[in-house]
């Protein structure tokens, strides 16, 4: 199982470790919260890293800035690495959304 795992990250350049999170008795609803979880603790940390992030994934920070709305956070609360955070988080969710049914054959199986 652990295999399988670590060849969708890989095959869908998934950032989190699923081979990592499995526990051998885990359903698939066990694993795939500590998926979501996983995903909720990534951060982009230091303004460069943060900046560079954003200039490549949303220059304009239109994505970002309606995620931060959605979160209801407000604009003095703002900075490039929350709303680097933000975006690489929800990148991450879709991504999941994206394998999560392959995951899950393997728990089915």
């Amino acid at each position: 199982m652990t295999n399988k795992l670590q060849q969708i990250s890989e095959d869908n350049q998934f950032d989190i470790d699923l081979a990592n999170l499995y526990y051998n008795e885990d359903t698939f609803t066990d694993f795939s919260d500590k998926v979501n979880d996983a995903i909720m603790e990534e951060e982009i940390i230091y303004y460069y890293k943060a900046m560079e992030y954003l200039k490549e994934n949303d220059a304009s920070l239109s994505d970002s800035l309606d995620i931060a709305s959605e979160y209801g956070f407000t604009t003095e609360q703002l900075n490039s690495e929350l709303l680097a955070t933000l975006l690489y988080q929800q990148k991450l969710t879709e991504q999941w959304y994206e394998i999560e049914e392959q995951v899950k054959e393997l728990f089915n199986n």
